[in-house]
């Protein structure tokens, strides 16, 4: 997702099913997984000025699985 403004550290930690990925300038990447209506309700209070999604492939399904909830392969 692109902000006007980048929302601070954490700002998406609270939400179920959200893992922030990376930021690189105004751009967060995040996972989801589960609903969407609880994330789309906490961008509100940003603004946003672009959003891509996408499913994630199968190689990003395994390594997900593969490192567990610790991160770590």
């Amino acid at each position: 997702m692109s902000f006007t403004k980048l929302p601070p550290p954490g700002a998406f930690d609270s939400i179920p099913g959200v893992r922030e990925t990376g930021r690189h300038g105004t751009v967060v990447t995040l996972a989801l997984e589960g609903p969407a209506d609880p994330l789309v309700k906490a961008l509100a209070r940003f603004e946003v000025v672009g959003l891509d999604s996408h499913e994630a492939d199968l190689e990003d399904v395994f390594l997900a699985l593969y490192r567990g909830s610790d991160g770590h392969a």
